[in-house]
């Protein structure tokens, strides 16, 4: 019997938490510094123009964001991942107010996630209700993608599409 513990999706909640308070400062420094000074308009013309700069970038985050989300989901919907599976292997959690990853393995790959690292795919720890538990008692099946952006010589990271655990295969 497989159980999906987590599938690709957007998650505007996870994904998106660092972009809203952009935007409310981009707000309030909007009002506080165009609309309340009007007679230093020298100083709200320039404010106005570093405001629209950052919100534009920050416009162009969500595109880019928006993109490889897209990529993404037609890469799965399509089939075209790749599937690792077997017991979770050197489980090595998150520290509660450490920036180190979480980390295991799977079949000789080795997974990360970080609730600091924010990316597409599967990212939550066992601090945030993640669904790796523990060393050798969980069997799994990943279906994930290299990360080709982050992609060293000596490191690579995946993006992780579905998680299935499996009921324990009987051993011969």
């Amino acid at each position: 019997m497989e159980v999906f513990l987590y599938e690709y999706s957007l998650d505007w909640a996870h994904n998106f938490d660092k972009g809203i308070p952009v935007v409310i400062l981009f707000a309030v420094f909007f009002f506080v510094v165009f609309i309340k000074n009007r007679k230093r308009r020298k100083l709200s013309l320039s404010a106005l123009a570093l405001s629209i700069l950052c919100l534009s970038i920050q416009l162009v985050n969500v595109v880019v964001f928006i993109n490889n989300y897209n990529d993404l989901s037609k890469k799965y919907q399509e089939g075209n991942y790749l599937t690792v599976e077997g017991y979770v292997e050197n489980y090595s959690v998150e520290p509660t107010q450490g920036h180190s990853p979480e980390t295991f393995e799977i079949g000789g790959i080795k997974f990360q996630t970080s609730e600091y690292i924010h990316k597409l795919g599967y990212n939550r720890t066992n601090n945030s209700k993640g669904v790796i538990r523990n060393n050798k008692k969980q069997y799994l099946k990943v279906y994930y993608l290299e990360d080709l952006v982050y992609e060293k010589e000596d490191f690579r990271r995946y993006i992780i599409l579905a998680i299935i655990e499996v009921a324990t295969p009987i051993e011969s």
